[in-house]
């Protein structure tokens, strides 16, 4: 994989371009993990920590969010982190789109604004309904 200037982690370009079933989970989570995409979050007395996907301030201003990735490693449906990879890695805002549709709602009024300005707004987010700007904290 090349890396990325003088830091020591790898480009998302030059991530791997696994098949879900066939790809390497463990390598693909700890890019995620690197990235700062994927956290662990407390699971509870009886359940060690769990993997989320950070969203801070992508829905509220001032806020500690993250959305649960559930099926993970030897999951019967990775098709749920297969789709977050390969999100995170062809797309800037991979992650906080992938987080958009988990859960069914647009990114605050100012981000989706930016996003239209930048080219970056997918056309899949066209389908979630528009959010009120005085719900956007």
């Amino acid at each position: 994989m090349e890396k990325q200037d003088e830091e020591w982690w790898p480009n998302r370009d030059s991530w791997p371009d696994y098949e879900p079933r066939y790809g390497n989970v463990a390598l693909a989570l700890a890019l995620l993990i690197i990235e700062g995409t994927v956290i662990t979050i407390p699971g509870g007395d009886s359940i060690g920590p769990r993997l989320a996907v950070n969203c801070n301030d992508l829905f509220y201003w001032g806020t500690s969010d993250c959305e649960p990735l559930t099926a993970c490693y030897g999951s019967k449906d990775e098709s749920e982190f297969w789709g977050l990879y390969h999100m995170v890695r062809t797309i800037s805002n991979g992650s906080d789109v992938w987080c958009c549709l988990r859960r069914g709602m647009r990114p605050q009024t100012p981000i989706e604004k930016q996003w239209r300005e930048s080219g970056l707004w997918p056309d899949e987010l066209e389908a979630l309904e528009p959010r009120d700007p005085k719900d956007c904290g």
